[in-house]
């Protein structure tokens, strides 16, 4: 099997990823979106993937939210309530 010298989206992304691997650590008082939109240019799949991940609030709010909401719903009184008609509920009341 020949070798062409064609660029494949599998070896584009494997070069992408090491190149980003071997960049030297960001500093902790550095801003990483400030960084991904400097390098969005060389890094234009990585810098989508991050801006993904990079806006998750790192807060455990909105699931406790669900865990009190779920507390009350599924009381002694509502105790027949199937599974799947509590998860609609909860994702009805879930949307802002």
């Amino acid at each position: 099997m020949e070798s062409s010298g064609e660029s494949t989206p599998y070896t584009s992304a494997d070069m992408m990823v090491k190149q980003y691997i071997e960049l030297p650590y960001l500093d902790r008082t550095c801003d990483p979106l400030q960084f991904w939109n400097e390098k969005k240019c060389l890094y234009p799949v990585l810098f989508k993937i991050a801006h993904k991940y990079l806006c998750i609030p790192a807060t455990s709010v909105p699931s406790e939210c669900l865990f009190s909401k779920t507390g009350i719903l599924c009381n002694d009184r509502r105790n027949r309530l199937a599974p799947k008609k509590v998860d609609q509920i909860l994702f009805l009341n879930s949307i802002q």
